[in-house]
């Protein structure tokens, strides 16, 4: 999980550099930078929360990774059209193929937003502070459920699921029991 969270972040730094090198700014390039600044507080919190780094995040960490690349080698691509010492034709065709350009980028950042998204939704449904089993029945550890839960709201705005389910009730000893069947009534 570490290694995939350090390539995403890598990912998002490349990116960063990447379009730096791209002269002039249009609404999409801005756009794409603040959907980075908050994809990097996303990373950020997963990596600073062990009970957030789940299957499923990891999966969208590889999502991200991916449109990460594609993101780079469009910028990559856009900034070598604006080098210096380029063709007249070159130029004039870059100048043409501007409306392309941003549409292209939209759709690359619709991607990014959409990945974001489900990265997201995968920290608000971690089990975090959950454990047991079906047996002997399912405790939340509050004080890491709280914990985690301050992280996940000062960051993205959100309450974990579990947070939601399980406030107000009244804590045994630091842990809440947990009714399974509750759970599954609550998320639908």
């Amino acid at each position: 999980m570490t290694g995939l969270l350090e390539a995403a972040l890598t990912a998002v730094q490349k990116v960063r550099a990447a379009s730096a090198h791209v002269k002039g700014t249009t609404k999409t390039l801005q756009n794409t930078s603040q959907q980075l600044d908050g994809l990097v507080r996303s990373l950020t919190l997963v990596r600073a929360e062990t009970g957030l780094q789940t299957a499923s995040v990891a999966r969208q960490l590889s999502a991200v990774i991916d449109i990460g690349g594609e993101l780079h080698a469009y910028f990559d691509r856009l900034h070598q059209r604006q080098e210096p010492g380029t063709t007249t034709r070159q130029f004039f065709h870059a100048l043409k193929s501007g409306d392309d350009d941003d549409k292209e980028l939209a759709r690359i950042t619709n991607r990014m937003d959409a990945a974001r998204s489900e990265l997201i939704l995968c920290i608000e449904v971690a089990q975090v502070g959950l454990i047991g089993n079906v047996t002997a029945g399912f405790r939340v550890l509050s004080q890491t459920l709280a914990e985690v839960n301050t992280n996940v709201r000062d960051l993205l705005g959100r309450d974990l699921f579990i947070a939601d389910v399980v406030r107000d009730r009244p804590v045994d000893s630091g842990e809440f029991l947990v009714d399974l069947k509750q759970l599954v009534q609550a998320s639908v």
